[in-house]
């Protein structure tokens, strides 16, 4: 169950997921929202060092939290040694598994973008752009997520935030 501060119960954790070099101040916006919503956020910015692997200690971060928000933009991300999906996708499938509310938001397609600085750099660049359309496809067979432009971002995160609050 999803709830808000003021249900009396405790607040809902929610993780926060996205890549990270190209969605700063966009996981900062979704982090106010996150708080003005009376939810706690939680995100690879506030991670402790651990002793275990970053995959499993990302599934454990995620199973912690009662829904995840994710951002996707440009770039698909980081994919560790014997995987072969992004941190972001592994995020994702995590939360689908267990079952939590995910809200996800999708870059706009209109928006210009300079693919030399807004996509994954290094000689798999291509091979990232087809994974990363693979999984908004995956996303958009899964839920519907909500289109937003950087001036948008932060209510329509709040908005989608309130109505599931409201459920």
């Amino acid at each position: 169950m999803v709830t808000g501060a003021s249900s009396g119960a405790r607040p809902s954790r929610v993780f926060v997921s996205s890549t990270f070099l190209d969605n700063r101040e966009r996981r900062q916006t979704v982090h106010d929202a996150i708080l003005t919503a009376g939810l706690v956020p939680v995100g690879m910015e506030r991670f402790a060092a651990s002793t275990l692997p970053t995959v499993q200690e990302c599934g454990a971060q995620v199973r912690g939290c009662d829904w995840l928000i994710g951002i996707l933009a440009y770039r698909y991300g980081w994919i560790p040694k014997g995987e072969d999906r992004s941190i972001t996708e592994i995020e994702y499938d995590t939360a689908k598994e267990a079952g939590m509310p995910r809200l996800m938001f999708v870059i706009d397609s209109s928006l210009k973008v300079d693919p030399h600085a807004d996509f994954d750099q290094g000689p798999d660049r291509w091979e990232k752009q087809k994974k990363l359309d693979a999984f908004k496809a995956k996303v958009g067979a899964d839920q519907m997520p909500a289109v937003f432009k950087e001036e948008t971002l932060g209510i329509r995160v709040l908005a989608a935030i309130q109505a599931e609050l409201a459920r």
